[in-house]
C-alpha cells in the first residue's frame, strides 16, 4: 500500500473513469477502475467477488489501463 499522494490529483468526470488492472502488494491482480491519479501513484477502486469496494493508492508501475471489455469487474454506474 502506497501512503496518498502530495502531488496534485487529476480525476476523471464522475462514472468515466478509467478501467485498470492492478496488481496489489500479496500480488494479487484485480480489475477495477482508477479514480485518482499524479504523476506516480494512482487510486484503484475495485470490487471483490463478496460484494465489498476497495480503495487504495498505488504505485503507477502496478497499475494498467484496459478497456472496459477487458475487465473482470464492470461498474453498473458507467455513463454509456
Amino acid at each position: 500500500m502506497t501512503n496518498p499522494p502530495r502531488d496534485p490529483v487529476t480525476h476523471a468526470p464522475y462514472n468515466r473513469e478509467p478501467y485498470v488492472r492492478a496488481t496489489l502488494d500479496d500480488g494479487t491482480v484485480v480489475d477495477g477502475k482508477a479514480i485518482g491519479w499524479t504523476r506516480h501513484q494512482v487510486d484503484v477502486k475495485w470490487r471483490t467477488p463478496d460484494g465489498k469496494i476497495h480503495t487504495q493508492w498505488m504505485d503507477a508501475e502496478h497499475v494498467q489501463r484496459i478497456n472496459r471489455s477487458e475487465s473482470a469487474w464492470n461498474d453498473p454506474y458507467d455513463e454509456p
